[in-house]
C-alpha cells in the first residue's frame, strides 16, 4: 500500500488532500452574482422596510433588526456545584489568581486591591442580595464593584 501521509500526518508531495468543498466553486459564483446585483440603494431600501416593520409590532423584524444592530443576546451561563455553591470557593480562586500573576508584580498588587474591594463590597450587601452586585444601582454607570 501507498502511504499518503508523512509521520506529522501531513500529506506526502504528490498525494493531495480530500476532494474538498464540491459544492465551494457554485456557492462562490452564486455569491458572486448576489453581490454583482444588489445595490447599497437596494441595502437601504431593505433596511428602511425592516425598521418599518418593526415599528408596526412585527415580532421577527424586532428581533432580526436588533439581533444585527446590537448583537445576539449573549446566554446566561450558572457555574454551580450540585448543591447550588460555587465551584470554586473564593478564597481558592483568589490563590490561584495569586498564583499566576507572581511573576508579575505590579499586576499582583492591583489584582489583590481589586478582590480586596470585591470582598468588601459582598460583606457590606443587604441580606437577601444575590451577592452578584445586581441589586440597586447596579447597572447605573456609578463605579463598583463590577467596574
Amino acid at each position: 500500500m501507498i502511504e499518503k501521509r508523512g509521520r506529522n500526518g501531513r500529506f506526502l508531495p504528490g498525494h493531495g488532500g480530500g476532494p474538498g468543498n464540491p459544492h465551494a466553486q457554485k456557492v462562490h459564483r452564486l455569491r458572486s452574482a448576489l453581490l454583482n446585483a444588489v445595490t447599497p440603494e437596494d441595502v437601504k431600501e431593505i433596511i428602511y422596510k425592516l425598521i418599518s416593520m418593526a415599528k408596526q409590532g412585527d415580532i421577527a423584524a424586532i428581533k432580526e433588526l436588533l439581533d444585527r444592530s446590537l448583537g445576539k443576546p449573549v446566554a446566561a451561563v450558572e457555574v454551580t456545584g450540585a448543591d447550588g455553591e460555587p465551584l470554586l470557593q473564593f478564597a481558592r480562586l483568589q490563590e490561584v489568581i495569586m498564583a499566576a500573576l507572581a511573576e508579575f508584580p505590579d499586576a499582583r498588587i492591583a489584582v489583590a486591591l481589586r478582590l480586596r474591594e470585591l470582598i468588601d463590597v459582598q460583606q457590606h450587601e443587604p441580606p437577601g442580595s444575590t451577592g452578584d452586585g445586581a441589586g440597586p444601582g447596579a447597572d447605573d454607570g456609578t463605579p463598583g464593584a463590577g467596574a
